[in-house]
C-alpha cells in the first residue's frame, strides 16, 4: 500500500524522521473511520505542502495526503485549473502555486464523557420518578441499552456498593467510539472471540464485577482467565461498546483497546486530580 512518506522521505530525508507518518500504520491514512486523525497528523505535518503537491502531479485517487481526501484533491486541482497527470508543465507549475492547508479540526462538546462506574453511578441517580429509559440516557449522556442493562445489574445486585467515582474525561479527550461493521461480523480477520460466544463472557465479566474472584468466576463459567479480564475490561469501561460486541457489530480486539484507552485516560485524570 502507498504510504504518503514513502516519497516525501526519499525527496526531503532531512525532515524525514520529524514526518508524524512514520510514525503510525500506513492504514490510518486509508480507512474512513480514521480520516480525521489522519488529517490530525497532517496538520502538523512539516512536509504537508510537498504531500499534497505529490498526490496532485502522481494522481493519487485514494487515502489522506497533505491532509485532504480524494474527493477533497480533485476539488482542489478543479480550483486551481491544473492540467491533467503527465502533462509536462503540471510539476513546474504546482512548484510555483500555494497549497492550501488542511482545514481545522471540528469543534469538540466540552461536556465531560462518563464510563465505567461512573456511569453506572450516574444513571442511578438519574433513573427515578419513573423517568423512562431514554430520559435517561439523554440526561446521562449514554444509550438506552446502557440504561436498560444498568436497570438488570441493580436488580439482579441490589446490594452492590459502587466505588467512589472516577473524574469524568473531557468530550474532546475521549477516543473515537469503534465503528460499527455494515453486517453482522463483517470486518475483515478472524474472530478472537467465536460468534455466541460474547454474551457468555459478558455475563461472567458481570459476575466477577459483582463477586471480585477471579479463579471462582473462571472456574463457574468454563473459560480462561485472559479472556474473563477482557470482558471485564469492555464491560466496566465501554458499556455502550459491549451491547454492539455482543450482537456482532464491533469486533472484540477492537472493542477491548477502546476500553484499555478509556481506562488508561480515566486514571491519568484522577493522578492529575
Amino acid at each position: 500500500m502507498p504510504s504518503p512518506r514513502i516519497t516525501l522521505v526519499a525527496a526531503a530525508p532531512d525532515i524525514g524522521a520529524r514526518l508524524p507518518c512514520r510514525s503510525v500504520d500506513p492504514e490510518v491514512f486509508y480507512t474512513d473511520d480514521q480520516a480525521e486523525a489522519a488529517r490530525a497528523l497532517c496538520r502538523r505535518c512539516p512536509a504537508q505542502p510537498d504531500c499534497l503537491r505529490f498526490a496532485l502531479a502522481h494522481d493519487r485517487n485514494f487515502g489522506m495526503w497533505g491532509g485532504f481526501d480524494d474527493q477533497e484533491r480533485r476539488q482542489i486541482a478543479a480550483r486551481l485549473h491544473l492540467p491533467p497527470v503527465g502533462h509536462p508543465d503540471l510539476a513546474n507549475l504546482l512548484t510555483n502555486l500555494p497549497m492550501p492547508e488542511p482545514a481545522p479540526p471540528p469543534a469538540v462538546d466540552e461536556q465531560p464523557r462518563l464510563f465505567g462506574d461512573q456511569l453506572a453511578a450516574a444513571i442511578d441517580e438519574h433513573d427515578r420518578d419513573g423517568r423512562s429509559a431514554a430520559q435517561v440516557a439523554a440526561a446521562v449522556g449514554c444509550c438506552v441499552s446502557t440504561v436498560t442493562r444498568r436497570r438488570a445489574d441493580r436488580r439482579n445486585n441490589p446490594n452492590r456498593v459502587l466505588p467512589p467515582p472516577a473524574a469524568a474525561l473531557p468530550a474532546h479527550a475521549v477516543p473515537r467510539r469503534p465503528a460499527r461493521a455494515n453486517i453482522r461480523y463483517g470486518w475483515r480477520g478472524g474472530h478472537a472471540v467465536k460468534a455466541g460466544r460474547q454474551a457468555h463472557l459478558f455475563a461472567a465479566a458481570r459476575h466477577y464485577l459483582d463477586r471480585g474472584d477471579v479463579k471462582g468466576t473462571a472456574a463457574q463459567f468454563g473459560i480462561a482467565r485472559n479472556p474473563l479480564m477482557e470482558a471485564v475490561a469492555i464491560v466496566r469501561w465501554a458499556p455502550d461498546v459491549a451491547a454492539d460486541v455482543e450482537a456482532g457489530w464491533v469486533q472484540w480486539a477492537v472493542a477491548y483497546e477502546y476500553a484499555q484507552q478509556i481506562r488508561r485516560l480515566t486514571e491519568a485524570t484522577d493522578n492529575a486530580a
